[in-house]
This record gives structure tokens, sequence and C-alpha cells, in this order.
């Protein structure tokens, strides 16, 4: 086992239902760990990482971080903050789950996966106006494991927010035309 640091592009982490069915439970970029719940449990990996483009990964050994974290405070405090931060996203990904409609999980997986990989920090992001987003790439069957939800279903709704004037979509480059607008929708 080892503790995994993204130091450059995209990973996804995910688990599976008994028949097969993927959820994307975490999007993961630059500046990510990977595995320190299982680390610090000491149990195996219970999600499947995957790379989406060519990602940058640094392997770092168990006794390494088992050590830092025991003689740091401050790196053991650091993690502290992280499990609390996902312990409140997986939470409220589930409250999403349960009671919001496809076209709202839809147009917040696209808000999200836009702050995630294409903040205004960017380079591309800072040629673009303000309430759109340059174009993101994903594929639509992983579209539709982030939000959970059938890739028809995710197919028609991102339809529909197109038909709006919310998004452009062009082969598989999805742009967000009008970020206000789809952090406002309802349902």
């Amino acid at each position: 086992m080892a503790l995994y640091f993204i130091s450059r592009k995209k990973v996804k982490l995910s688990h599976f239902d008994t028949a097969g069915n993927e959820f994307i439970t975490t999007l993961c970029g630059e500046g990510d760990f990977l595995g320190y719940l299982a680390l610090l449990e000491e149990v195996a990996y219970a999600e499947t990482a995957e790379i989406i483009e060519d990602a940058e990964v640094v392997v770092i050994p168990k006794a390494d971080f088992m050590s830092l974290i025991f003689q740091n405070q401050e790196v053991a405090n650091q993690f502290i903050r992280m499990l609390a931060a996902d312990v409140a996203e997986h939470q409220e990904q589930l409250l999403k789950l349960a009671y919001q409609s496809v076209r709202k999980r839809v147009a917040e997986a696209l808000l999200m996966y836009q702050r995630k990989f294409y903040s205004q920090s960017d380079e591309t992001a800072s040629a673009t106006p303000n309430n759109r987003s340059p174009a993101m790439t994903l594929s639509r069957e992983n579209w539709s494991h982030l939000v959970g939800a059938s890739t028809e279903t995710v197919i028609r709704a991102m339809s529909g927010l197109r038909t709006d004037g919310l998004i452009d979509i062009i082969d598989s480059q999805i742009t967000l035309l009008n970020i206000e607008k789809l952090t406002r929708i309802k349902r």
C-alpha cells in the first residue's frame, strides 16, 4: 500500500455496485492525494482509481507517509482536515443523489468539473469571458457515472441545457455558456 500524489492532470475514483455499475465518487487533479483513508484505517482500497488524462502520479511508500504523520503535527492536522472535507463532500453528494433532479445534478457536475479543472486561476480560463468556461472534455459515460444516472438520461439533460442556451456541445467538448444561470437551476 502507498499514498499517491497527483502532480499533473486528472484521475477519477469510482465505486462499483454488485451489478458492475460505476459511480464516480471523486475527481482528483494536481495537488490531490489518493489512498490516505485506506492507509490510516489499514484496510484495502475501497475505490478504484483511473487516469482520465495522461496523469503524473507520485507514489509515497506507506512507511514514509506514516512516519511523516506521526512526526509532524501540522502534516497530521492537514490530513485530518482533508478527511473531514471528504466526509462532508460525500454526505452532500448523497443528499443530492436522493433529492435533486437529474437536470440539477448534471448542472452541478458540470460546474464542479469546471471549478476543479478549469478554475479562473488557469491560463485558459482567463482568456474566456467571465460567464463562460473553456471547453471541457469528459466522456459521456464518465458524465453519467459522475451524475449517478444512465448515459441516456444525462445526454437528455445536457440536450435540455443546450437548448436553453446554458451549455454548448461540440463533439465531446462542453462549454458552459452561462455559469451564473447554471448555478441557479432549481430543478
